[in-house]
């Protein structure tokens, strides 16, 4: 059956098969490449910036969400206040620019419904900041930033009815709506916002996972096909080389010309093809190689600043222990206030009582000293009668001048007495005069400790709200971590399989160079 057939037919089959074994190795290896650099594309291209602007987006609102808290602290200094409203401009504009950089990107049907959920929860969230914005921009228009310490102070200066008590009262009560407008309206509105926006994330990543995958599995199938095209086709060159030198003679020798001219022409055309996928792969490897550097980076500057979340959770920590500490100091103290101001008031009255019995007294001595007088003017009529009697009446005279020294010693004695409790009443008077005096201060420092221990309790509360959204913080920058850890494992995967890629392709391109070099050898020879 093959001597019927023509040399001509021969090699013309030979040829043919050599052809079709080049074309099908070229193809594949160009239809490997052209998928790889789908895969590549989709990855670098859409997938790895659509998680970027998401990530913006996510740290823009978490900073923002974190200045709004920081502003409801009274204590805030103007300078750290600016400094707040500055990086949640900044936090804006981030959120925008992370917006603008993954809206226009392509998604897919089910990543589109996530994303459509998403703005619905931003619009929502966004319609309740703009309820909390209106209420910041009235309390700056009052100019009080701490409303509590201007009241104390106010207390203090028993300018309870001043037109700026009322305006610091308005401002308490406007921070107190925020508070309640940022921690549960807002809160839950925000919860919804960053549990869509994670959902988005996660399919991002999911899909580049999948990309990732497709790309190992087709790296896999053109090293497979290009190591068969490789073996098989040297094979195939040995057999058809063995068959030619059987069958083609001296005769044949401007055939056999023809024939190198072709093999040196299409080695030469399979050598520049090689040459362009070879430039091509290392291109792609090379914008792998630039991803996975700025990848890293990011997953570096996240650690960076879950370190720095959790450093603030434990200084707010720290912070809320001395505050709770000081309000347990300061209740003490009160009680102590108490118990002295009850102690005043008890001394008080027995002042009161002290001083009516000295009253008391002073009329007994009164009344003394009017007996004395009495007595003196009854002696001075006996001693009168007494000289009147003569004789008989001079032991009655010395009764009766004895009775006048008694009675004067009486009325000095009564006098004495009266000039004593005049000055203890006076005494008494001063006193109760100084302890109504302490007893009033003493009201006024129950009330401002009372105060500074309400202030004490919003302090507390305030601290404490910090140290939650501190710990969310922290928590969400651990999980960003990990996500930015599984897309760099993901790169670097890719980036493997690129640079094993562009090492294959540096082969067939060595060994194509070397086919090239022993046609225009053999060519020489002929």
């Amino acid at each position: 059956m093959s001597k019927k057939i023509g040399l001509q037919a021969k090699l013309f089959a030979a040829f043919l098969l050599m052809a079709l074994l080049v074309f099908i190795v070229g193809w594949v290896g160009q239809s490997g490449s052209s998928q790889l650099s789908g895969y590549l594309h989709e990855i670098s291209e859409v997938r790895l910036p659509s998680i970027v602007g998401l990530q913006m987006m996510d740290r823009g609102f978490s900073v923002l969400r974190s200045g709004q808290i920081a502003l409801l602290n009274p204590r805030l200094t103007d300078s750290l206040r600016r400094e707040q409203i500055q990086q949640i401009q900044e936090a804006e504009k981030q959120i925008q620019a992370g917006y603008k950089k993954y809206d226009p990107l392509p998604r897919t049907v089910n990543e589109d419904k996530l994303w459509q959920s998403f703005r619905s929860e931003w619009k929502r969230w966004q319609q309740k900041d703009e309820e909390f914005s209106r209420m910041y921009q009235k309390f700056q228009q009052l100019g009080i930033n701490n409303p509590y310490s201007i009241q104390l102070e106010l207390y203090k200066k028993d300018q309870v009815n001043s037109p700026l008590m009322a305006k610091a009262v308005t401002a308490s009560v406007l921070l107190e709506k925020m508070n309640q407008q940022i921690f549960t309206v807002n809160k839950t509105a925000f919860n919804s916002l960053e549990k869509e926006l994670q959902k988005v994330i996660k399919e991002n990543e999911a899909i580049a996972e999948a990309q990732k995958q497709a790309a190992d599995q087709n790296v896999a199938q053109t090293q497979f096909w290009a190591l068969l095209g490789m073996f098989g086709g040297s094979a195939i060159a040995i057999i058809l080389g063995i068959i030619l030198s059987l069958a083609i003679a001296k005769p044949l020798d401007k055939a056999i010309r023809s024939i190198i001219n072709t093999l040196v022409s299409s080695s030469t055309q399979m050598l520049a093809t090689v040459q362009q996928q070879e430039a091509i792969a290392s291109k792609q490897a090379a914008a792998v190689h630039e991803t996975t550097t700025t990848i890293d980076q990011l997953k570096t500057s996240s650690k960076g600043a879950q370190e720095q979340a959790n450093a603030v959770a434990k200084e707010a920590n720290q912070v809320l222990s001395l505050a709770q500490t000081g309000t347990l100091t300061l209740e003490q103290t009160t009680e102590d206030i108490t118990m002295l101001k009850n102690t005043v008031e008890a001394l008080s009255e027995k002042i009161q009582i002290l001083n009516q019995q000295t009253s008391q007294i002073g009329n007994i001595s009164l009344i003394v000293s009017e007996l004395a007088n009495q007595t003196n003017m009854l002696a001075l009529n006996a001693a009168v009668e007494a000289i009147r009697a003569s004789e008989q009446g001079k032991g009655f005279s010395v009764i009766a001048t004895e009775i006048r020294r008694l009675a004067d010693q009486s009325k000095q004695s009564a006098t004495q007495i009266n000039n004593l409790v005049v000055n203890i009443q006076k005494a008494i008077d001063s006193t109760v005069i100084e302890m109504d005096e302490g007893k009033i201060r003493m009201e006024k420092g129950v009330k401002t400790a009372q105060q500074t221990a309400a202030a004490f309790q919003v302090v507390n509360q305030a601290i404490e709200n910090i140290v939650a959204c501190n710990q969310q913080i922290a928590l969400t920058a651990k999980e960003q971590a990990l996500a930015i850890q599984q897309v760099v494992d993901a790169m670097n995967a890719i980036n493997t399989g690129a640079q094993e890629n562009a090492i294959g392709i540096s082969q067939t391109k060595l060994t194509t160079e070397n086919l090239n070099q022993v046609a225009f050898k053999l060519k020489a020879v002929i």
